[in-house]
């Protein structure tokens, strides 16, 4: 009976991990699909997670479980900094117990797809496999919204029907694939696969016409492709053939030429309203220096209080830059907690880069610039669906990044 027993408690965890694992897997699939359904299975791969752990304490000395938490000490660390500044925020604004509910909503839990791969998939093939059905849900979304584009569109915005969403997926998307379009030690058909793919994202981000993500794949892309073609005269030559083609399609299409030319307009409604958001964040500040208007706070304030007089669009709720967002909502100790916790993903990546050499480093630097880039003009952290999708790669890179080489792809064995 005793054998028995042990085999009925195995069963139930494994039936458990397996569950998480189903779980999980489809709220990656389902990122840049569905936001409705993807929500619904992160809460069921949260819920299963709690029961998880619930176990593990019966055993904690043994539990591999556990053993991850403390390996995680670094990521917890770093992230606790950012989620106390926002806490602060929140507890300080005018509505705390509304405020800690936003902060926790927006701060914490949307982090949970980061510590469940750390915490429950520290597996380099369930990583790999995790950032290919990323990249799948966004090139269905990318593919999709294609078709779903009225005509005379201007714009490709994807099944979310947002340009800003889609353009936050391709810009994290897009280091990845660079990278592997440099790992030739891929088979060919491998190799082939990433090149299609990095073709259909290039055209995404070209059709999509956000230059804040422009501004960003860039330095990101040249970033990958140094690093990768540094011991290689031939991929040196690739990255060259890359940019030129790049510069060549942007000339020859007078939509995009123009597109990219208005970055620097101040005449452009877009551009003279983002630095009116950015002065009223600013004056927001300014009035409340230390812990800024409050978590939950900032759409209000700005709508009734701090909107400018040549401010066209009156119904904005956030300040279309991460950097303006922290410093009129959460103030200096929100900015502080922010800034924190990107160097800190900074500081890991080129560690993992300078110390281990491992192409997965590069891979955070890369992705997590990007990122930071676009989010210079757009609050790209407040966007749950473009938030999540992030720390998915990030998450799976870190467990990644003890590999000297890049895994190649699940369904693909190295020549």
């Amino acid at each position: 009976m005793s054998n028995v027993g042990v085999n009925l408690k195995e069963l139930r965890n494994l039936s458990l991990e397996g569950a998480l694992f189903l779980f999980f897997s489809f709220f990656v699939f389902f990122q840049c699909i569905s936001i409705a359904v993807a929500n619904t299975f992160l809460g069921l791969s949260v819920f299963v997670a709690i029961l998880i752990v619930i176990k593990n304490f019966k055993t904690p000395s043994n539990s591999e479980l556990f053993k991850n938490i403390f390996d995680s000490r670094y990521w917890l660390g770093l992230f606790s900094v950012f989620w106390l500044s926002m806490f602060l925020s929140g507890f300080f604004s005018y509505e705390s117990i509304e405020g800690l509910k936003k902060a926790f909503n927006w701060y914490v839990y949307r982090t949970a797809p980061f510590f469940i791969i750390l915490f429950f998939f520290r597996d380099s093939r369930k990583s790999t496999f995790f950032i290919w059905l990323a990249l799948i849900s966004c090139v269905l979304d990318i593919i999709v919204g294609l078709f779903l584009a009225p005509e005379g569109s201007t714009r490709l915005k994807g099944i979310f029907g947002h340009p800003m969403t889609l353009a936050g997926f391709i810009s994290i998307s897009m280091p990845i694939l660079c990278s592997y379009l440099f790992d030739w030690k891929q088979k060919k058909s491998a190799l082939l696969l990433s090149s299609v793919l990095f073709f259909i994202f290039l055209m995404g981000l070209l059709l999509n016409g956000t230059r804040g993500a422009w501004l960003a794949v860039a330095p990101a892309i040249l970033l990958v492709g140094f690093c990768f073609s540094i011991k290689s005269w031939k991929k040196l030559v690739f990255l060259s053939f890359i940019c030129a083609s790049t510069i060549v399609i942007f000339c020859s299409n007078q939509r995009f030429e123009e597109r990219a030319l208005s970055i620097a307009s101040t005449t452009l409604q877009s551009n003279t309203e983002r630095l009116c958001m950015w002065q009223s964040a600013w004056n927001m500040f300014k009035d409340n220096p230390i812990v800024g208007v409050g978590v939950g706070q900032y759409a209000h304030k700005y709508q009734n209080e701090y909107i400018l007089p040549q401010a066209k669009e009156r119904k904005q709720n956030h300040a279309h830059s991460n950097i303006f967002q922290m410093l009129g909502q959460s103030g200096a100790v929100g900015l502080f907690g922010f800034l924190t916790l990107f160097l800190g993903i900074f500081w890991f990546g080129f560690k993992t880069v300078r110390k281990d050499e491992s192409p997965y480093g590069i891979m955070i630097l890369a992705c997590s610039l990007s990122f930071f880039i676009q989010g210079l003009t757009e609050f790209n952290f407040g966007n749950s669906a473009v938030l999540k999708y992030y720390l998915v790669v990030l998450g799976c890179f870190v467990i990644l990044s003890s590999q000297k080489e890049m895994l190649n792809l699940c369904v693909f064995p190295r020549r």
